[in-house]
């Protein structure tokens, strides 16, 4: 049960991990690091990961045993930081999107709720009711892959937001807030550009997102979206803020520039709070989002290689 739930201790408790974070962010890659190995030939790239903080996970290794060697550092590190954070915590924001994905398996047969971790996490009251209720919630879709997805992961940005509310850190709140807000946006104007491409129809559009937004609509920032539930609605918005979303080429609008852009925004945002859980929390944010950086920049350096499977590999977000 305490697998996902968790005290924030006083202050003073995390000063000696937070002098540990101030030395590993320096190991972090830089976004001129990132914009140099996102030009390089795939061969050049791989001996540049060898010479970073991924050196010891990577070095003779196969194409694909690199994904697995990146994540097996991030999961190194989640299991260090669990000692000065609690395993609850860790679980929580760095580890719980993978319930997530094992209740949708569920929900779809192709796992099985019998026994062990998935039965009690959507089955006993005394788990975050954010598994039970998604649980329940996706049964509705079994029969529509599309919404499934698209409602798994609002129930899963949910979830986060709840459990940063029920830390009492007034920035964890804002952080999640902020991201629910910003990954409405963008599955909003996903989905517009699908029915433009006659990927989807409207009714599709219709039937996806506004269950999405019922799971969502307790949130604060996301209740004042609520006209983008609407392909009219979007394209206002977006015109109302050309500043920000110079992208207003559909076709070429994505997910997750938008919401890596924004996330950044609100971690450079406190990148001077040195006390308390906070600073750790950032570090494992953006050693998260490096992650997934690197294994998006591998995996699309690597298309159309044969033999080459990474389908179980999984992202760090």
């Amino acid at each position: 049960m305490e697998e996902f739930f968790f005290d924030v201790q006083s202050e003073n408790v995390y000063d000696f991990i937070n002098g540990r974070v101030k030395i590993l962010e320096t190991y972090l890659l830089s976004e001129d690091t990132f914009n140099r190995l996102s030009s390089l030939p795939l061969e050049e790239f791989l001996r540049e990961i060898e010479l970073t903080h991924y050196r010891n996970f990577v070095i003779g290794k196969r194409i694909e045993d690199v994904h697995s060697g990146i994540i097996e550092k991030y999961d190194l590190e989640l299991l260090e930081f669990e000692k000065y954070l609690s395993r609850g915590f860790i679980n929580t924001f760095f580890r719980s999107k993978r319930v997530f994905l094992s209740i949708r398996n569920a929900v779809l047969g192709e796992e099985k709720i019998i026994n062990g971790d998935l039965y009690r996490y959507v089955k006993d009251n005394h788990y975050p009711p954010e598994f039970k209720k998604s649980y329940e919630n996706l049964l509705k879709f079994k029969n529509n892959i599309f919404v499934l997805n698209i409602v798994l992961s609002f129930h899963y940005v949910n979830f986060l937001i709840d459990s940063a509310r029920r830390s009492n850190i007034k920035y964890l709140v804002e952080y999640y807030e902020t991201y629910a807000e910003n990954f409405f946006i963008a599955t909003s104007v996903r989905l517009l550009r699908l029915v433009q491409q006659g990927v989807i129809s409207h009714a599709d559009f219709s039937s996806s997102i506004e269950p999405a937004f019922a799971v969502l609509s307790k949130s604060d920032k996301v209740k004042r979206l609520k006209d983008l539930r609407d392909e009219e609605g979007i394209m206002k918005y977006l015109n109302s803020r050309k500043y920000l979303y110079v992208e207003l080429d559909l076709s070429s609008f994505s997910l997750e520039s938008l919401l890596l852009r924004n996330i950044k925004e609100v971690i450079n945002r406190a990148k001077f709070q040195n006390t308390g859980i906070v600073p750790s929390f950032l570090y494992l944010q953006r050693l998260s989002l490096e992650v997934t950086e690197l294994l998006n920049i591998l995996q699309t350096k690597t298309k159309g290689i044969d033999n080459i499977d990474f389908s179980n590999v999984e992202t760090a977000l």
